[in-house]
């Protein structure tokens, strides 16, 4: 009697992916092993990469916003014993996934270990590339197990949805910490999807970068030595860069354009974090979201979104212009002026620069001018030129103006 073989689940995570889906999904066509199904998990691509997946009917279904999270749904929908995750731009050899199930079967591996390298006849970098992978092939630091058992997958928790770049390093890193075993084939896959250009590598790297701090933040130790520019690999195959120093010098530039645009795309999120954070650790009663001018149509399309969220924000109305035209729009009249205030909204006369101001210091501040004007009587005719909603004191208790001023 012939055994079932398992069903195989390759999920696939696309964007934009016409120029390199098509090979990728032919070369799962033409392997041996033939128990397998096709997810194709599609950031809603704006060519023609669904189609071309449809052709070679795969399933299809729609999911952002990375590959992280494109690869979790595609295993919820999987219905195969293992998961093999493969990326639009990769051309598999046509054993891998025979090698791949036999492995685990026949030896109780829980994971795989698949070798990627290279395309080299795309460029000459992608040449530099291939050579730099290639150190990686007998490596236990940069490797990462995207064949395995979906019962592990789920057990772990699949793939980091926090992460952009690094997320495979991250999945591996916890399937060695939690005990499972990682097996390795012969049989390989080939990266098509190459750069022709160091500003190509440029582009990809300062946006890697970007994200690259949540890698480390979870992975503090081992993550530092598998983004490291100095790896074991490469001084295990010392030799190799002697015997070849045109590619040794391409890889030289290749590590120093690399590793700069990273550094520029972590300094960049680093500085972005500080200010997100400058407001996010704002204390109450601070203003942190404002509207220029209370146009009618900016109010009327923003307060759903507002309310949807439970977000208060700050709408500056140009003094003595409600219900007119202000600079060809129509400034908010009074009942949306009340529907502000009933969401719960601030009213602030218009300003040249919006700084985030406490509302003790507004009131602090009111209460100097009335003392050095002498009254608040004397303050009228300056109240269409102050920049501050002022506060008032009802029975002792402060409340936000309810009244706007023309």
């Amino acid at each position: 009697m012939k055994i079932k073989k398992p069903l195989v689940s390759i999920v696939i995570p696309t964007y934009n992916s016409e120029k390199t889906l098509a090979k990728c999904l032919e070369s799962i066509k033409n392997q041996t092993y033939k128990n397998i199904e096709v997810i194709v998990v599609d950031k809603f691509s704006k060519d023609r990469s669904v189609e071309i997946a449809k052709r070679f009917r795969a399933k299809v279904f729609f999911k952002g916003p990375e590959r992280a999270s494109q690869v979790n749904f595609g295993v919820k929908k999987a219905r195969g014993k293992y998961i093999y995750r493969v990326d639009s731009d990769f051309v598999l050899e046509p054993t891998v996934v025979e090698e791949a199930v036999k492995k685990c079967e026949e030896e109780g591996y829980d994971a795989i270990a698949i070798h990627n390298t290279s395309d080299p006849t795309i460029s000459f970098w992608s040449k530099v590339r291939k050579f730099e992978r290639d150190c990686y092939r007998d490596d236990e630091l940069n490797i990462a197990a995207r064949f395995f058992k979906k019962e592990v997958f789920e057990t772990i928790g699949g793939f980091n949805e926090s992460l952009v770049a690094a997320e495979d390093y991250d999945f591996h890193n916890r399937l060695l910490e939690m005990g499972f075993k990682v097996g390795r084939i012969k049989s390989q896959e080939v990266h098509i999807g190459e750069p022709k250009s160091l500003w190509e590598i440029a582009k990809k790297h300062y946006y890697y970068g970007k994200t690259i701090g949540e890698f480390i933040k979870v992975n503090p130790r081992k993550g530092i030595k598998q983004l490291s520019p100095i790896r074991p690999a490469f001084i295990r195959h010392w030799k190799k860069f002697i015997r070849h120093p045109i590619l040794s010098l391409g890889f030289i530039i290749y590590q120093f354009v690399r590793y700069f645009s990273a550094g520029l795309g972590f300094l960049t999120s680093v500085t972005r974090s500080e200010k997100e954070n400058a407001y996010t650790n704002l204390p109450q009663g601070i203003i942190t979201l404002t509207f220029d001018d209370c146009y009618e149509e900016t109010v009327n399309s923003v307060i759903p979104i507002l309310s949807r969220y439970n977000i208060k924000a700050t709408f500056y109305l140009p003094t003595g212009l409600v219900g007119k035209k202000f600079e060809g729009k129509k400034i908010v009249s009074e009942n949306g002026i009340k529907k502000l205030v009933k969401n719960n909204h601030e009213i602030a006369s218009h300003s040249y620069s919006h700084i985030p101001v406490s509302i003790t210091l507004l009131d602090n501040i009111r209460r100097f001018m009335i003392s050095f004007f002498g009254s608040e009587n004397k303050l009228n005719f300056l109240r269409r030129s102050i920049n501050f909603i002022f506060l008032k004191s009802q029975r002792g208790k402060k409340e936000k103006c309810r009244r706007i001023y023309k």
